[in-house]
């Protein structure tokens, strides 16, 4: 798909057709990770992701998938017209290197989902071939007119994927014990 129909896409329909089933609940080849907080021009957030060796082990083409969504809720300003969002927040993704130390940054085929003054960072990425072991994904936050000091609250979440759908990507990361899992819990909504 061309950036051009990628765009027109996403204006039509917005960034997809969500599956809350699939939002809710990780399975054996698919693995969610949620993160929130808050962000201001002086800090930048490094959020660490394990990318597991059974699946840097499967031999093929487009094997394993990253997808990342940075929503964040940034101040807003009316009367400053075309410029009436304060901040964003800028995703990147970065990969370990064959060496295991240190970092290398993911190209991304388009622009589409990663645009400037947009309050939702998206994008996904296939690979063919990586290492295993801890990747990134670097926050940093851009302001237009605001107080470097004002915190802009965001949602991150990081989907690793084994795309042929067999590997238990789910067991391997969970053995490590390095992350929490997500609590349900209902809330009473009065109209």
């Amino acid at each position: 798909m061309e950036e051009e129909e990628l765009t027109l896409a996403h204006n039509l329909y917005g960034r997809g057709i969500s599956n809350v089933v699939d939002s809710k609940y990780s399975s054996p080849s698919k693995v969610t990770f949620v993160r929130t907080g808050t962000l201001n021009r002086t800090t930048k957030e490094r959020v660490t992701i394990f990318m597991p060796q059974i699946l840097a082990a499967q031999v093929g083409r487009n094997v394993a998938k990253v997808s990342v969504t940075c929503v964040s809720r940034p101040s807003v300003d009316r009367t400053k017209g075309t410029e009436y969002l304060g901040a964003y927040i800028r995703a990147s993704l970065k990969k370990s290197h064959v060496d295991g130390v240190t970092l290398q940054p993911v190209q991304q085929d388009f622009k589409e989902g990663r645009q400037k003054w947009d309050v939702c960072q998206q994008f996904s990425k296939t690979f063919s071939r990586f290492n295993a072991g801890d990747w990134q994904v670097w926050l940093e936050l851009f302001s237009r007119w605001e107080d470097k000091n004002d915190d802009v609250p965001y949602a991150l979440v990081v989907t690793i994927e084994d795309v042929s759908g067999s590997l238990d990507v789910y067991s391997e990361i969970e053995a490590l014990n390095r992350y929490r899992a997500l609590n349900t819990i209902r809330l009473r909504i009065d109209n």
